[in-house]
């Protein structure tokens, strides 16, 4: 099996690294040529299981999330209602559908394209503590995700690799503009996966998961659909400060 320091060693003794197998762990630039991965992305030194074994990948990954265009329907007036849409869809490279999620004011539901509940997310009223289940309800605990003062996003959980209680980390890159969960390994830290918005307007990539080798991507999947119910949050949080400084402003007018 190759980890980091094999892929290092390999790349030192020969002039062009040999593509890796199906058996063994890789990251970029061995991944696929044709597709931008972020590189500053590495391999842990142990697998990370939450979900399943199933959503491990020997390859650097990336998914891409956008919600549904918004609902346009007439009342009983003729008068065109706009619904925001609660569907969040994501899909692969090749932009083949592979999973989507459902909202509600407090709770994030992922299931896979043949409608299976994977996973749900229930995001507590004062937003600085949330937990991960198994399927629709909250009978089966995944993960618990505790947000300190400094906005940082405590992922703590049962890894199913080793039996062993870990915790990783998501916080926001303000110099880099994107979310980085990092796993903590010893007195070091290796970025795992990265969740990114981007600005391409209506078109269907709106955010992009990228993950390591060797991690649960359906946690950061479950990660990634927080992060876009956070943005939407943060959204509407920026509207009615204005609005309230708009009304403010007004009434000292008047």
């Amino acid at each position: 099996m190759l980890n980091k320091e094999n892929i290092q060693l390999n790349q030192e003794n020969t002039s062009e690294p040999a593509p890796p197998t199906s058996d063994d762990y890789t990251e970029p630039p061995m991944d696929e040529n044709d597709i931008e991965y972020n590189e500053l992305i590495n391999i842990p030194d142990h697998e990370i299981v939450i979900i399943d074994k199933k959503y491990i990948s020997n390859k650097h990954t990336k998914f891409f999330l956008k919600d549904r265009d918004e609902i346009c329907e007439r009342d009983s007036h003729g008068n065109l209602k706009i619904h925001e849409n609660d569907i969040t869809d994501i899909f692969d490279v090749d932009n083949v559908d592979q999973f989507y999620c459902k909202k509600t004011k407090e709770r994030i539901t992922l299931y896979d394209i043949e409608n299976t509940p994977i996973l749900n997310v229930i995001m507590k009223s004062s937003r600085k503590e949330m937990c991960i289940y198994k399927g629709e309800d909250s009978t089966e605990m995944y993960a618990t995700i505790n947000i300190n003062l400094s906005q940082n996003y405590n992922i703590s959980f049962l890894n199913k690799t080793n039996n062993e209680t870990e915790v990783l980390e998501m916080r926001y890159d303000k110099q880099k503009k994107y979310y980085c969960i990092y796993s903590k390994e010893g007195d070091k830290e290796v970025l795992i996966g990265t969740i990114k918005k981007l600005n391409t307007g209506r078109v269907r990539k709106r955010y992009t998961v990228e993950i390591a080798p060797m991690v649960d991507s359906m946690l950061l999947l479950g990660l990634g659909t927080i992060v876009v119910k956070i943005e939407k949050l943060k959204k509407e949080d920026n509207h009615n400060t204005d609005a309230l400084l708009f009304a403010a402003s007004f009434c000292v007018i008047s």
